[in-house]
């Protein structure tokens, strides 16, 4: 196999598979073989596949000083390999873990990139991370069914306890597939072999990342960057991805559809049809600009978000979007009028007949998204808002959110969130609101006993 020599005398071993334009391709893990990569679900039948294996891993040597297993001792690797690949500028992607790496890169040669596909990326080079609370709040978005249920409870002993064995980890793989099936047992039973544990518990180690200086440091990079989430991948989930996607001047986020933390598995087809669309659409402007480092780039146009009366047609889509297990859990809300069609037409004709209440149907791109509304007593006004699962994580909330409060006009306002939902308390402060309370009250969507979050607007 073909094998270069880095700084520091190291010989780093690469895959080569495909054909077409070079890809080169850093695996996660952290400090995981490029081999559970595969064939990053047929992207070798467009693209040339680079597959790095880090140092002391794979077919890799193990480097005399182990301290450069961090991750910032490890962006000269990634640039000896685009030197002795003989590639001015090059086209990279990263998944997980070594998202990082990918950042790091990115802050010291942004003029070496010429685009960028961040595959469910950690972001800690850009102090972009839950705390344990909150990833356990995330992984419950698959609770409700086995082998999810099991798994949670494992993470909880994890983050919570302290209790990580090898034992618990393998319980909490299920939760990063979109489907625990053949395909994924057979994958994540790799792990162990492919990972290189003393690199991993290095690889993030005290000193490898500067948060401020690599935010200010992507600033600088001129090509366009996909940051790609699972729907259902707890770390990260879609509304972290599109906070890591806002740090680049030309980044943008999707979101795969019932996919997890590798969604080469899940779908192959849509993963490839998205990321070589990706590379593809940038390649004809990307061979035109200059190796200079660029200038900042304008970002891309947002989404266009705007609200409209609730029209009929609007009901059956908002009838699917509270009918929705996900968002059920999510919002931890559920009402029995959600499965009976008339009586959800008759509660929705009330509400639009009701001139307390301001009601408005939220567009995204000129679809619908959801619906947003201002009800109650001229002292007691409250918000609530439902956005589709489809279109979670791109700052639909947001915007819907900040312009319904915008036509009302009125202060004071009220909102409550269940604690660990983390999306829905970031969009309620983003536009403004406090927490100032919180209460246990009962979850008819869980079946249990929650804490709600009270907030206001002044």
């Amino acid at each position: 196999m073909p094998s270069f020599t880095t700084r520091d005398g190291t010989e780093l071993a690469y895959h080569v598979k495909g054909k077409g334009e070079p890809l080169v391709c850093l695996p996660g893990g952290a400090m995981r073989a490029s081999e559970y990569l595969g064939e990053l679900g047929g992207l070798t039948a467009h693209r040339t596949l680079v597959l790095l294996d880090l140092r002391g891993t794979g077919d890799s040597a193990v480097p005399a000083d182990t301290a450069t297993y961090r991750a910032d001792h490890q962006v000269a690797d990634v640039e000896a390999l685009r030197l002795h690949l003989g590639l001015e500028r090059m086209d990279l992607l990263v998944h997980s873990a070594s998202g990082n790496l990918g950042l790091l890169y990115a802050a010291a040669h942004p003029e070496r990139l010429r685009r960028l596909v961040m595959v469910t990326p950690t972001a800690w080079a850009v102090g972009l991370e839950r705390d344990p609370q909150q990833r356990l709040a995330d992984a419950r978005i698959r609770a409700g069914s086995e082998p999810y249920d099991t798994a949670i409870a494992a993470l909880r002993r994890i983050l919570v306890d302290g209790s990580d064995s090898e034992g618990e980890r393998d319980l909490v793989m299920p939760l990063a597939y979109g489907r625990w099936d053949e395909t994924a047992r057979a994958h994540a039973a790799g792990n162990g072999r492919q990972q290189n544990a003393e690199a991993a518990a290095a690889f993030a180690g005290p000193g490898a990342f500067d948060p401020s200086a690599t935010r200010a440091a992507i600033r600088r990079v001129g090509g366009e960057v996909l940051v790609l989430a699972g729907e259902l991948d707890p770390h990260p989930r879609p509304d972290l991805a599109a906070e890591l996607a806002a740090c680049f001047p030309r980044g943008t986020v999707d979101v795969q559809p019932e996919a997890g933390h590798f969604p080469w598995l899940d779908d192959p087809g849509w993963f490839t049809a998205r990321v070589e669309g990706f590379l593809a659409g940038a390649a004809v402007a990307a061979e035109s600009e200059p190796v200079a480092a660029p200038a900042p780039a304008a970002a891309p146009a947002p989404v266009q978000v705007s609200l409209r009366e609730v029209e009929d047609g609007d009901l059956e889509v908002f009838r699917e979007h509270l009918t929705d297990p996900r968002s059920q859990w999510a919002a931890a809300v559920t009402r029995g009028y959600h499965y009976d069609a008339d009586a959800f037409d008759r509660h929705w004709a009330k509400l639009r007949a009701n001139p307390a209440v301001l009601l408005r149907t939220i567009l995204a791109d000129g679809a619908v998204a959801g619906h947003a509304a201002v009800f109650g007593p001229a002292a007691e006004r409250e918000v609530t808002y439902v956005v589709g699962r489809a279109h979670w994580g791109r700052g639909i909330a947001t915007a819907a959110l900040a312009e319904l409060i915008a036509l009302e006009g009125g202060r004071p306002l009220y909102a409550h969130a269940a604690a660990d939902n983390t999306g829905s308390l970031r969009v309620l402060e983003k536009c403004g609101f406090t927490a100032v309370g919180r209460v246990r009250e009962f979850a008819r969507a869980r079946g249990e006993e929650i804490d709600v979050v009270h907030l206001t607007l002044g």
